[in-house]
């Protein structure tokens, strides 16, 4: 494993929302609105494994160059780039219902600018898995630079799951190979999703979580030799 997948794999974060008020699998007390609650920072400390997760809250804020962006007032299904012009650093973000994902963009030279790294993967984990047919997923995947495709398509009866990155001018398709449904650290911690821990064609890992009550949505990152790729999507169809 390259210095640069060590250092992605010691920075993802995913914490698993707990739920507000009676059982539902980890639903956020939001689910039924367009808003989901994350975990403030002041939180992320206390956090225990899986639904065990501390209390959590809508005031989740992503801090850059001084100034604090609140999670929940951030635009769903869109690409946000935001940047510090002082520092010269800037962060990538997409977000859905259920999930966030977010990236860490320091300020590189002309010549060489540094890769971007996926930092923060976190939202409401599926608790319970369903147990038969195939559940196809449609989404964003994003670089330092540009926006791609994520599809990826999870068989729940056999326990599997394959998909592909596509749409980049600055490397070609990547296929997400056919990898099993089980736990999923991401962090260590010991924090675990429930989703796929694979390799795409070109040798490199990728890391997917299912998120929301019913696997709604699909999460997580990509890695690759020109930077780390978020990606996210939504349940389409299922069959």
């Amino acid at each position: 494993m390259s210095i640069h997948k060590k250092i992605g794999l010691a920075t993802i974060i995913a914490l698993g929302l707990a739920a507000c008020g009676g059982g539902g699998g980890g639903t956020p007390s939001t689910a039924s609105t367009a808003t989901a609650q994350f975990a403030s920072a002041n939180q992320t400390s206390n956090a225990a494994q899986g639904s065990k997760a501390a209390a959590y809250d809508e005031n989740f804020t992503i801090n850059l160059g001084g100034k604090a962006y609140k999670v929940a007032e951030l635009e769903q299904g869109k690409v946000l780039t935001l940047a510090d012009a002082d520092s010269g650093e800037s962060s990538r973000i997409y977000r859905q219902q259920y999930s966030i994902i977010t990236s860490s963009m320091p300020k590189g030279g002309q010549d060489a600018p540094l890769l971007m790294t996926v930092n923060k993967i976190r939202g409401a984990f599926t608790q319970v898995l369903p147990t038969q047919g195939t559940y196809n997923y449609q989404g964003k995947a994003f670089s330092r630079t540009e926006e791609g495709a994520l599809a990826y398509s999870v068989n729940f009866d056999k326990g599997t799951g394959s998909g592909k990155v596509s749409g980049f001018k600055e490397f070609r398709d990547i296929t997400l190979q056919e990898a099993k449904l089980g736990p999923v650290l991401f962090n260590q911690e010991g924090l675990r999703g429930k989703g796929f821990a694979g390799k795409t064609d070109l040798g490199d890992d990728y890391r997917l979580a299912l998120f929301g009550k019913n696997a709604e949505e699909i999460g997580g990152m990509v890695y690759h030799s020109t930077g780390e790729i978020g990606v996210a999507g939504k349940l389409i169809d299922k069959k």
